[in-house]
């Protein structure tokens, strides 16, 4: 196995699924990672902003920055959170949760059209590979 190869192939379908997303995204005057915070607290509902950046790739700053942005939408609420008063919880709002779910819909043909091509093995073997790579970078084991 050629592993640079293997890194070409995953970074250049990375771009073009994000290519995907992102023109989906503009066409509602949103990034790519706004979309995808937005998609992160509807599946998870309110959560911590720790826990909203370990499900993404942001720097603390840029987060800051798109949740400023959902906020000034009305789209989601920070509030302290009640278990250490040292953290924000966010959350959808009512207004958001309904913004996120039409961009999820607006989305639904590009997600068929990817499950119509894709085989469901190959799908769940690219959702599982991020914690083994972690697991790899940490000298650990995989499951």
């Amino acid at each position: 196995m050629n592993a640079l190869k293997v890194v070409r192939r995953m970074h250049r379908a990375a771009r073009d699924i994000v290519s995907l997303v992102e023109r989906a995204a503009a066409a509602e005057g949103l990034s790519a990672a706004e979309l995808d915070v937005l998609s992160v607290l509807l599946e998870r509902g309110p959560a911590t902003v720790a826990d909203v950046l370990g499900e993404g790739d942001y720097k603390p700053s840029t987060l800051t920055s798109i949740l400023d942005r959902l906020a000034a939408r009305r789209w989601i609420s920070r509030e302290v959170n009640a278990e250490d008063r040292r953290s924000f919880v966010v959350a959808l709002t009512a207004e958001g949760r309904r913004a996120a779910r039409a961009l999820q819909a607006r989305l639904a043909p590009l997600e068929r059209e990817i499950a119509r091509r894709i085989p469901k093995a190959d799908v769940e073997a690219v959702l599982g590979l991020p914690a083994r790579l972690d697991a790899l970078r940490r000298g650990g084991e995989a499951s």
